[in-house]
Order: C-alpha cells, then structure tokens, then sequence
C-alpha cells in the first residue's frame, strides 16, 4: 500500500523546540540534523555548508556493507553562514570526542540525551532494523545553544525490518552511531535497565493488539493489494500470514532482549 506521511522537521507537535535565532549570535540556535551516507552504498558526495563530518565517528554498518557517512543541517535550512555550519559541526564533535575518548567520566552527559538514545535503540531493536547498522535516516536535534543534542524520531522501517531479516542480533548497539562506546557507561547501563523493566510489559501488552487493529484497518486494502501484487518480500502466502509473521518477530524479539537486558547486560559487555 502507498504510504504518506509529513516530513521530519522542527514544528509544534513534531520536534516541538523553538527556532528563535539570535540576530546577534547567529550560533544560538536550535538545530537538526539528518545523517547523509557520503560512501558505501552511494557515489562520494563533495559536501557543501549544509553538510558535513565530524572526523570522529563516521564509519558504520558491518562486514560487508560498511559504510562512511556525515551530516545535513535540516534545519535551519535559509541563509545559513559559515558561523552557523561551523558552530554546529562543533558542537557534535566535542559530544563525539567525549564520547570516545572519555566515556568513564560521564562527561557527555551534560551535552548528549541518554533518554533519547535508549528510546532510539530501543525502537531501532525491537523492530529489527537491519538498516540502523548503515545508520542511513537518522536524525540528531539540538534545543537551542544551551540545550542537549538529542536523538531522534525513529525512522525507515521498511523491507529491512520487522523480521524481514530473520535475525535475532543488535543492528544498533553493535553497529550503529555511538552504542558501543555507549553500553560502556555504567550509568546508561543501568538507565537501559530502568527503562526496559518499565516499558516492556507495556509492549508486551500493547504492540500486538495495536497490530491487530492496523491489520483490521487496512484489510480490504491490503487484499486489494494482494490480487494485484501477489509476491510477499517475507515468506509468506497471505496478509493474514505475514501480519502474524510481524507479530512472532516482535515477541521473540521482545523476549530475546528481555533475557539479555535483564540476566546479561553488564557494562563489560557493552564494548565489541
């Protein structure tokens, strides 16, 4: 089925922070930050003052698709000066070198959302996301010059996701951005777990009937789509069989994280 949806941007009821801009500090100013695949999957693209690396992390995926990657400045997206682009190449950069070289302090704390980060993670692995280990439609949003950079909404959940793949791993910890610098950090360890113990039940309960209700929503299109497009991406025969395939993924998938969070993850096993 055709899906439409409204673009990603900093709006009241999306990314709901204030764009004000000092008229005199260009830099203070809220920003967000979409990932752009520089080499791997796409021709090596010459950057321009709304993109650009951090020299510090921009390598991703895992063997074979490695990838390297940088940033686009979505917003904002008129009349940026050197100043803006510059500010904001910095700013993530410190966060990064903080990350890497300094993680036992906890000193990226001050600038860098660890609850954003776990809800990111979080979604990128109950989904299954293969695609969140090429890090490929992320997005990174700072409130303000004061603020922390945040991660952030989810996005891309498509063929590579949901059980498509098959596979119980971590596409994100192991793969993606700064997770495995990150589980490194005793603090965002236990906050993991805080989070989990919290909300899993919740999913537990919720995530298949919200299923159900989706699938009841769209059936008489989806079977529509079926006369016309018989070939299922998963192996499947039927609607009815792959919603129930998502479902199964979901659960297993759900209990498999369960089982680590909760008996297995300690903080030495947060580096691979």
């Amino acid at each position: 089925l055709y899906y439409l949806c409204e673009k990603i941007r900093i709006e009241k009821g999306k990314i709901d922070i204030e764009m004000d801009e000092d008229k005199e500090d260009v830099t203070n100013c809220a920003y967000l930050l979409e990932s752009l695949v520089k080499t791997g999957e796409n021709n090596p693209v010459e950057l321009n003052l709304n993109q650009f690396d951090t020299g510090i992390i921009n390598a991703t995926g895992h063997d074979p698709v490695w990838c390297t990657f940088g940033w686009e400045i979505s917003e904002p997206e008129d009349n940026i000066v050197i100043e803006q682009s510059d500010y904001i190449r910095e700013s993530l950069t410190n966060v990064e070198k903080l990350i890497i070289d300094d993680i036992d302090s906890g000193q990226y704390r001050d600038f860098f959302d660890i609850e954003t980060a776990i809800n990111w993670w979080f979604t990128e692995e109950l989904c299954i996301n293969e695609e969140a280990s090429r890090t490929k439609n992320v997005y990174l949003y700072k409130k303000g010059k004061d603020g922390k950079i945040c991660l952030g909404p989810g996005w891309d959940f498509d063929a590579w996701s949901f059980g498509t793949a098959g596979l119980r791993t971590f596409w994100a910890k192991d793969y993606a951005l700064y997770y495995r610098y990150l589980f490194k950090d005793p603090v965002f360890v236990n906050r993991v777990k805080e989070k989990w113990a919290e909300y899993r039940p919740i999913w537990e309960e919720k995530i298949p009937k919200f299923i159900d209700d989706q699938y009841r929503l769209i059936y008489k299109s989806a079977k529509r789509n079926e006369l016309m497009w018989p070939d299922w991406i998963v192996p499947a025969d039927s609607y009815e069989q792959s919603v129930e395939q998502m479902k199964d993924a979901f659960m297993q998938q759900l209990k498999w994280m369960d089982e680590y969070i909760v008996f297995e993850l300690s903080v030495e096993d947060g580096f691979t």
